[in-house]
């Protein structure tokens, strides 16, 4: 384990400018106490600040340092911390230049990427906590012998750990995309069921557009369907395009890791988009676009058109979204929409496994070689992988988000037809978890600790009941997701240097043949493309992470 003897550190934030300061290598034993449990520092002022860099989402208001967590946290263990919030729109292009000039704080909170660690490895810039873990995180450790996949997950192609992985379990929940939804106000007043299959779902579409002013505003503002082909907002990440596909055949996930990948029943990566299902999908979105099914700002890459949730009216008649309470904040607005059932298509039915695991972030809270105290980073987060730690440190502080019950159970403030409770000024439950954590981290919430330590997750019940609605609970029967294995330095770099021009031949194939046609006479020339761009190899080298981490998974779960 490396301590830093006496080392500058400067950091330049748009922010935060902190100038040069001196740090100790050693810290007084009598003044810091690691019991294994919690960190306990009975004099801060003796301690230099531990310096946190996190991204700052548009809604936090907040100052990171002001936050419920911080107060709560440095009471509870004396251990001074400095967040250093950064505008989450230039957060990548800020941690970059920090990395490449060796600016480093004591931990990154948030977004440092897999691959990014993978870059960087035998650099002398992220902190290995293979040791610290085993020492000081007993929590985590533990975690480990109950999900050994976590453990094979987190562990790097040189066998180190880096930095706290984030694991947040809610049923299942990350594994199938965000509902699918139709509005139902609509349907009512057309006198139309909500459709159960793929033939009755488009003559709904037609419905709506044919219908004229639905929402009742006096304007022509209806979208019978919104869906993004183009960049990664809160639509297109889960695409409904990719969900529907299983309708003509098999599916594929678009939004997650190793996009338009999927692993086979013998184990073997598949590019799925390589399939009549994809080309016949691609027909009938072509048709729905021809009847001007579909709003043509999915197709422009430029701003956030899911604003359109946001408005007074109901604007938009189906629609795939992650958290639809998160985003839809007009009540009136969220009440009309229903989950599809799973809509039965030609040669299937709707409904995929997304390239995910319950592990979110391999290392989300990462420690830098510049980290003062290791040994009291590492302590703290073993007390923060406490179960009520997890909770409130992942969606919110006791007295925002939620009450504690006389039985010890957090549970969330609701009025009496089951809205959260906002405090003054917050407008969602978003809000609410921004503005009282720093959210996520490098914590582990467990399916075990609902209803025992804390409620479901508020505005994931509604998601999670949507998602079964959708058919998550036979999706995840049928299929097995691919999950974000590592791969080595050399191997990351290589399929950097394929995978996003992989992705833009896909992206343009699929754009044209939606708005322009051409699918079967294009559909040589677009393969021919996509293998001379290494499609071959970029599967190989998927395929190497897959096979290496079931080798180390076998190892843990042994154990």
């Amino acid at each position: 384990m490396k301590r830093l003897m006496a080392l500058t550190l400067c950091l330049v934030l748009c922010l935060t400018a902190m100038g040069s300061v001196a740090f100790a290598a050693e810290y007084d034993s009598a003044n810091v106490s690691l019991d294994g449990t919690l960190p306990i520092v009975k004099d801060p002022s003796k301690l230099e600040p531990m310096t946190i860099v996190i991204p700052t989402p548009e809604n936090r208001v907040i100052n990171e340092n002001d936050l419920q967590w911080t107060k709560d946290v440095f009471a509870a263990t004396g251990v001074p911390i400095k967040f250093i919030g950064v505008p989450e729109s230039g957060y990548a292009e800020k941690v970059n230049l920090m990395l490449a000039s060796g600016d480093l704080p004591d931990m990154f909170w948030k977004g440092i990427s897999a691959s990014t660690i993978t870059q960087y490895i035998g650099q002398d810039v992220f902190l290995p906590t293979d040791e610290l873990i085993e020492k000081y995180c007993p929590n985590l450790v533990e975690i480990f012998k109950k999900r050994p996949q976590y453990a094979a997950l987190s562990q790097y192609a040189d066998g180190h750990r880096y930095g706290f992985p984030y694991v947040e379990e809610m049923y299942g929940l990350t594994l199938t995309p965000g509902p699918f939804l139709i509005n139902k106000t609509w349907l009512d007043k057309l006198g139309l069921e909500v459709p159960k299959t793929l033939d009755e779902f488009k003559a709904a579409l037609v419905a709506f557009k044919n219908a004229g002013d639905l929402n009742g505003n006096g304007e022509a503002d209806e979208i019978p369907y919104a869906c993004n082909f183009v960049t990664k907002d809160i639509f297109s990440t889960l695409n409904s395009f990719f969900t529907l596909m299983p309708c003509f055949g098999e599916g594929v996930s678009y939004g997650d890791e190793y996009p338009y990948c999927k692993l086979g029943k013998d184990g073997k990566v598949e590019f799925a988009v390589l399939s009549d299902a994809f080309k016949e999908c691609l027909h009938f979105y072509n048709e729905l676009n021809q009847e001007g099914l579909l709003d043509m700002d999915g197709f422009s890459g430029e701003g956030d058109y899911t604003y359109k949730l946001r408005l007074d009216d109901a604007v938009v008649g189906a629609f795939s979204i992650w958290s639809p309470e998160g985003s839809i904040p007009v009540h009136d607005v969220l009440e009309q929409y229903v989950p599809l059932p799973r809509l039965e298509g030609p040669k299937g039915k709707m409904g995929i496994a997304v390239n995910r695991s319950e592990l979110w972030g391999t290392s989300q809270s990462v420690l830098t070689t510049a980290c003062k105290y290791p040994e009291i980073a590492a302590a703290l987060m073993n007390y923060l992988n406490q179960p009520e730690q997890a909770i409130t440190t992942n969606w919110g502080s006791i007295g925002w988000s939620y009450k504690k019950g006389e039985d010890g159970v957090l549970r969330f403030p609701l009025d009496d037809k089951g809205y959260f409770i906002l405090p003054e000024g917050m407008e969602t439950f978003n809000d609410v978890r921004q503005n009282s954590t720093p959210a996520q981290g490098g914590v582990t919430v467990l399916n075990d600790y609902y209803d025992t330590v804390a409620e479901y997750t508020y505005d994931a019940v509604n998601l999670l009941k949507f998602q079964r609605a959708n058919g998550k609970d036979e999706v995840l029967k049928e299929d097995t997701p691919l999950p974000p294995v590592l791969m080595t330095t050399e191997e990351q770099a290589a399929y950097s240097q394929i995978q996003p021009q992989i992705e833009n031949i896909v992206k343009s194939y699929m754009v044209s043949s939606i708005l322009d046609g051409g699918i079967d006479e294009n559909y040589d020339t677009f393969v021919s493309d996509l293998k001379a761009a290494g499609l071959d190899e970029m599967i190989k080298l998927i395929q190497g992470a897959y096979d290496r981490y079931l080798v180390t998974y076998k190892e843990y779960a042994a154990k």
